[in-house]
């Protein structure tokens, strides 16, 4: 009879339809469909998120209005993450993503043919955004809870990467045609959106059709609201990589949304041509696809988790100083693409680490909590601060004070220690080990799967130690 460690390989290898090979590894079909499903739904949602202020604008020509209708649409990332990561927890996350698309679709053709036939008001149009990036964020969180499901935690590095390059493809490609778009009329953008949200839909149909995606149990059914949205806050406090990093990204990220409106406003103000401020604001997306590209070598170079949180915060420092000095289109164009360049490091680090960790079954819950600390609850808080700043206080002011407040950071992550972290570090979770289910709630630990990546019982039991 064989060794239950060889009969789990094979099973975890057809289970993904994964066969190992010398090189880069082959993520399977599975991840395959989840990726390829994600890049064009993104798409869509770069386009409209570029459309809606200039749709506003057309509509009632107020410049309020404009604002109004981009504030809404980033509204569902502010309040939305976590109930998202509840609902990802609790359905089949397979159901989550198809049903989130064939949302947008109808949301996203709804608006396309009111404002084709100029029925559309501005009211109508909040409404809609609204709706429509609901829908996104759960599917957002749904893909993210997916991924150390269909991807073996030993090429985790490399599907975040890959992930993360997606990303940057989808900013790319989104946003001149987003704007494309709307120059041809106001209801096309979400035309585009609709048709992407279906045949993401028929992607995400494919997904492991014969294996469920995580299907809970029963006493983790019951479990409400408030008691797993703690859990989801105490993982993250528990594990000092996830904990920092997500402070990390949190004060980076709040920074980088001043900063772009920041370079925005110097470029007017040196009578920059609108051609090249979208040369400056894409340089980050170049920058973030070639960082992505090769992320899995450089994060293998740095070796320890603290060695490279420590190289990503001095290189941002490094880039927010050139940002602040140069005082020129090229400097801004180093800086920034330097930016994106580290960010997915950074974003890569973090997502597979907490792929690799957190139980399947909460991963959901975990995800929309990050998700909501980084991006969600900053993004809105820096367009509102960010601009009155500026206002106040000059461009030039508010780029150095960038500068020193990330400098700042980086001297109190050496002088706290956390460049010191390594994978061997005892409060740090590690696959099949701690399990992360906190000791107040009403799941008992006993009933708790060992945490770490796997769609299947026998791939997790052959990475728990005897």
């Amino acid at each position: 009879m064989q060794p239950t460690y060889m009969r789990a390989k094979r099973w975890d290898a057809a289970m993904h339809g994964v066969t190992r090979r010398p090189g880069r590894p082959k993520l399977g079909r599975n991840f395959g469909l989840l990726w390829s499903g994600s890049a064009i739904s993104l798409v869509g949602t770069v386009s409209t998120a570029v459309a809606v202020p200039l749709v506003a604008l057309m509509l009632t020509g107020s410049a309020f209005d404009a604002g109004l209708a981009g504030f809404a649409a980033t509204l569902p990332r502010l309040v939305m993450h976590i109930p998202a990561g509840f609902i990802a927890d609790r359905i089949d996350r397979r159901t989550v993503l198809t049903v989130s698309q064939f949302g947008r679709f109808t949301v996203a053709t709804a608006l396309g043919f009111a404002l084709l036939s100029g029925k559309c008001t501005i009211q109508w149009l909040i409404v809609g955004v609204v709706l429509e990036g609901s829908f996104a964020v759960f599917s957002e969180i749904a893909e993210i809870s997916v991924v150390s499901q269909v991807v073996r935690r030993e090429d985790l590095n490399e599907a975040s990467a890959r992930n993360e390059g997606r990303n940057f493809m989808a900013t790319l490609s989104g946003r001149p045609l987003g704007g494309a778009l709307t120059a041809l009329g106001g209801g096309f953008p979400f035309f585009a959106a609709a048709g992407a949200s279906l045949v993401s839909a028929s992607l995400f149909l494919r997904l492991g059709r014969r294996d469920p995606l995580v299907p809970l149990q029963l006493r983790d059914r019951i479990v409400g609201f408030r008691r797993q949205a703690r859990v989801g806050f105490e993982v993250l406090r528990q594990d000092p990589l996830l904990r920092r990093t997500a402070a990390i990204c949190a004060l980076t990220n709040f920074l980088f949304q001043v900063v772009t409106l920041d370079m925005i406003v110097m470029a007017e103000q040196d009578d920059v041509s609108p051609a090249l401020v979208g040369v400056l604001l894409a340089a980050s997306g170049v920058g973030g696809l070639f960082g992505a590209s090769l992320v899995p070598r450089l994060l293998a170079r740095l070796g320890q988790p603290g060695k490279a949180v420590n190289a990503c915060v001095a290189a941002w420092c490094v880039a927010l100083w050139v940002f602040a000095l140069a005082h020129h289109p090229v400097g801004w164009l180093v800086a920034w693409a330097a930016v994106g360049f580290t960010g997915s490091q950074m974003s890569v680090l973090r997502g597979s680490h907490q792929a690799t960790v957190v139980r399947p079954e909460w991963m959901g819950v975990v995800g929309g909590f990050n998700q909501f600390l980084t991006q969600g609850a900053v993004v809105p808080l820096a367009h509102i601060f960010g601009g009155s700043a500026i206002e106040t206080f000059g461009p030039t002011t508010i780029a150095v004070t960038t500068a020193v407040v990330v400098s700042a950071l980086w001297v109190l992550q050496r002088a706290r220690g956390w460049h010191t972290l390594t994978w061997n570090d005892e409060h740090l979770h590690k696959p099949g080990q701690a399990p992360l289910c906190p000791e107040d709630t009403d799941v008992n630990m006993g009933e708790c799967p060992r945490s770490g990546s796997a769609l299947s019982l026998p791939s997790s039991l052959e990475r728990v130690p005897s």
